[in-house]
């Protein structure tokens, strides 16, 4: 602890004990959000190599700690996954359902605007006097429609279907 540098990013808890400052200043802004919640320290010597450094614990009322999630990095995606997934204070379950709602109104705004399309090209094909009509379709491949009893529609470029 003889650099000046690390003397000034570290915080020492307990004798022997330091923490890095932007560490605890995550640690104290979870007991700011909720006393309830705290965040452990697991004991390499004590878990596997694949365990998380840290873990978030919630104090439930029955007294238990109870684990909400492992912790890889303290840096604020903590504070907002800690606020992302609390139920008690955050409609999760409304979020959820808007975000659905906007999806199936914006899927729905698309088929539309397809359908519109289409009732478009058709009526143009109705009302045209020729015996011959071409289109462009979504995929930039051009359609061409012949009254000719026998002649296929024929399709060129795109993405060939």
């Amino acid at each position: 602890m003889k650099d000046p540098d690390v003397r000034q990013r570290l915080v020492e808890i307990t004798q022997g004990v330091y923490v890095e400052h932007d560490a605890l200043n995550i640690a104290e802004r979870v007991h700011e959000y909720d006393p309830r919640f705290k965040i452990k320290f697991c004991d390499p010597d004590k878990s596997e190599w694949n365990d998380a450094p840290y873990m978030l614990v919630e104090v439930c009322n029955d007294g238990i700690e109870r684990k909400c999630f492992d912790i890889w990095e303290l840096d604020e995606r903590v504070l907002e996954r800690l606020w992302l997934g609390d139920n008690a204070k955050h409609d999760i379950l409304g979020r959820i359902d808007e975000a659905n709602a906007k999806a199936k109104k914006e899927e729905q705004r698309r088929w539309q605007e397809k359908r519109d399309e289409s009732k478009d090209i058709v009526a143009h094909y109705l009302k045209s006097m020729k015996t011959r009509y071409s289109f462009p379709r979504a995929d930039g491949a051009i359609v061409t429609i012949d009254d000719q009893e026998g002649v296929k529609h024929k399709v060129e470029g795109g993405d060939g279907f």
